[in-house]
């Protein structure tokens, strides 16, 4: 199973924030844009305005980077990805969770 790259550069952030297209779900938010590499990089982003605890930012995360890694094979195009938490996606159950992730991805048109 292929690891799940993730984006870290400052730079990267910058760029995908300044010219990179949204799309909105109740749980969370998608900024995306293509990249000139051969693969797509992800990045999770769980704001403290979520949840005070860093360890229920950080199962939020861990949630949507176990998703991405198994569904890694729907990832044909290039892509950069950074999903932005909302305060909703603490209350989730997980499977509700799963399928928020799989409608936005399948809203980008990976």
């Amino acid at each position: 199973m292929k690891k799940v790259i993730l984006l870290r550069r400052k730079d990267d952030f910058r760029a995908i924030f300044r010219g990179g297209r949204r799309k909105d779900s109740p749980l969370f938010g998608a900024v995306f844009k293509k990249n000139q590499l051969e693969y797509p990089r992800f990045a999770f982003v769980a704001p403290r305005s979520v949840d005070k605890r860093a360890t229920a930012r950080n199962k939020l995360k861990r949630m949507a980077r176990e998703w991405v890694r198994k569904n890694f094979s729907l990832f044909t195009n290039p892509v950069d990805v950074v999903i932005v938490f909302k305060k909703e996606a603490i209350k989730y159950p997980r499977f509700n969770f799963y399928k928020e992730l799989d409608k936005i991805f399948k809203q980008i048109n990976i």
